[in-house]
């Protein structure tokens, strides 16, 4: 039978499948529209703007695919740590028994040949008989446990071998899945930091941890948060290679600025020509430019890194052989394992320095 609904204020029954009985209610469509929402990437915001942040949520760069083998892998990585546990309880049984098994071994042999001598051990032979066959039972019996537990374990032994194949097998794709993950750990923190004087001071801990994930290729580069020229102006982050890019690889410290798609694209004058100044601070004289390892460059209008983004990211430009990689463990530039990174942005007609060059 067809459902009715009833209205709680005029009491009518409503057919749900007649809409000429009923209109939506505009009134509360629009307070839905202003309740707050979560994303999994960390975004919040009104119902109103979701459908509009799915378009760049970073969530969506990880494949499904990813996620799905990382926690597969985990999960199977558990599965085997638990039955190698077993297995090692196991063997210990098996050992215990063993030796259970041997020691009602020699009770048997001991009665069996008490039981063999002449005159009066022919009676003691004879009262042993009932032990003996008792101890002989306890031994078979034994002896089946232990068989069926070492049974056990060559057929746990089979099924690990099968799981640490797979495991073996996935653990190939984790460190791209791993540094998929933290790509997007990065852009969440994008999401997060916004400034707007032109001016931004990057903090980057964990070095030495990060600089080890760039040596090894897991995370070779790091993403800062964005910042603005203006409240309603460009768009940009850093881009930092701790073991280096291009020609510094392997030698220095590479550091970029990167174009981002901004929310005023579309009211600004492109290509991007604002002169660009990219320091590392030194800890030990924050406020000495002097004391800084300073590159600055006029962005090249010809450039397609200057063009007004049509993805996310522009190409990133700026200097391969920004600082040498020792800078790494000077400790007038690094402390509590942490490093910053300072970027100037001025108005295409402020003043170039003698250190001024074209990227």
């Amino acid at each position: 039978a067809r459902r009715l609904f009833q209205c709680p204020v005029c009491q009518e029954k409503i057919d749900p499948t007649k809409p000429q009985q009923f209109f939506p209610d505009k009134s509360c469509q629009n307070d839905m529209k202003t309740f707050q929402v979560k994303c999994g990437c960390g975004w919040q915001g009104p119902l109103l703007d979701w459908e509009a942040h799915q378009q760049t949520c970073p969530a969506n760069d990880l494949p499904e695919s990813a996620t799905l083998q990382v926690a597969e892998v985990r999960k199977m990585r558990s599965e085997v740590t638990e039955l190698k546990k077993m297995v090692v309880t196991t063997k210990s049984k098996v050992e215990s028994l063993t030796t259970q098994v041997q020691e009602v071994k020699e009770l048997v042999q001991g009665a069996q040949f008490g039981g063999g001598g002449g005159g009066g051990g022919g009676a003691v032979g004879a009262e042993a008989t009932p032990t003996t066959k008792r101890l002989s039972d306890k031994y078979t019996q034994l002896n089946d446990i232990v068989s069926q537990l070492v049974a056990d374990v060559e057929q746990h032994k089979g099924t690990i071998t099968q799981m640490t194949s797979a495991v073996d097998k996935l653990n190939q794709s984790i460190p791209r899945y791993d540094s998929i993950l933290e790509e997007l750990n990065l852009k969440i923190e994008i999401m997060e930091v916004k400034s707007t004087t032109g001016v931004y001071i990057w903090k980057v801990n964990e070095l030495q941890r990060r600089y080890q994930d760039a040596r090894i290729g897991k995370t070779v580069s790091l993403y800062s948060p964005p910042f603005y020229t203006t409240i309603h102006g460009y768009r940009l982050c850093l881009r930092c290679y701790l073991y280096g890019d291009g020609q510094g690889k392997g030698t220095h410290i590479s550091l970029f600025v990167v174009l981002m798609r901004g929310e005023y694209d579309d009211l600004l004058a492109w290509p991007f020509s604002h002169r660009v100044s990219l320091s590392l601070i030194n800890q030990d004289h924050p406020l000495s430019p002097e004391k800084a390892i300073t590159h600055k460059f006029v962005p090249n209008s010809d450039s397609s890194s200057f063009q007004k983004p049509k993805d996310t990211f522009n190409i990133a430009s700026g200097f391969p052989e920004f600082a040498p990689l020792n800078i790494i463990s000077n400790p007038s530039f690094v402390k509590n394992d942490t490093i910053y990174f300072r970027v100037k942005l001025d108005s295409p007609d402020s003043p170039t320095g003698p250190d001024t060059v074209m990227v």
